[in-house]
C-alpha cells in the first residue's frame, strides 16, 4: 500500500512491513516470549510454536528492526529500546523514548 499512499511521513502504531516511524507501544514481541518461556513446560512451547500468530509477529518485528523497515522508532519505556537494540540490533540513536504520563502538575486543582 505505501508506495500507493501519496504522503511525506507515514507513521504506524502497529507491526508493518514498512514505515517511516513506528511507535513501539506494545513493546517486542520476541523479548516476552523469551520471558515467557522461562514458566512453560516443554508441552506448552511446543504448542505455542504450532501458533502462526507469533512467528508472524517476529516476522514483522524482524523486517521493522533488522531489515530498516522502520527509518525511526518511538519507544514508550527505557527496557523497550534495550530491547530492540539488544534482540534486533537496531541502532540506539534511531530510536527515541517517549513515556506515556500526564503531567500532573499541571492538571492539580
Amino acid at each position: 500500500m505505501r508506495p500507493r499512499i501519496p504522503c511525506d511521513v507515514l507513521m504506524s502504531l502497529e507491526r508493518v512491513w514498512d514505515c517511516h516511524v513506528y511507535r513501539a507501544g506494545d513493546g517486542v514481541h520476541r523479548a516476552w516470549l523469551n520471558r515467557r518461556r522461562k514458566f512453560e513446560v516443554p508441552l506448552q512451547r511446543f504448542i505455542r510454536g504450532l501458533n502462526h500468530k507469533h512467528r508472524d509477529m517476529l516476522q514483522l518485528e524482524e523486517a521493522l528492526f533488522t531489515n530498516r523497515g522502520a527509518g525511526r522508532v518511538i519507544v514508550n519505556s527505557h527496557m523497550v529500546k534495550s530491547e530492540i537494540v539488544d534482540l534486533y540490533h537496531y541502532p540506539r540513536t534511531r530510536s527515541t523514548s517517549w513515556q506515556n504520563g500526564v503531567p500532573l502538575e499541571k492538571f492539580r486543582f
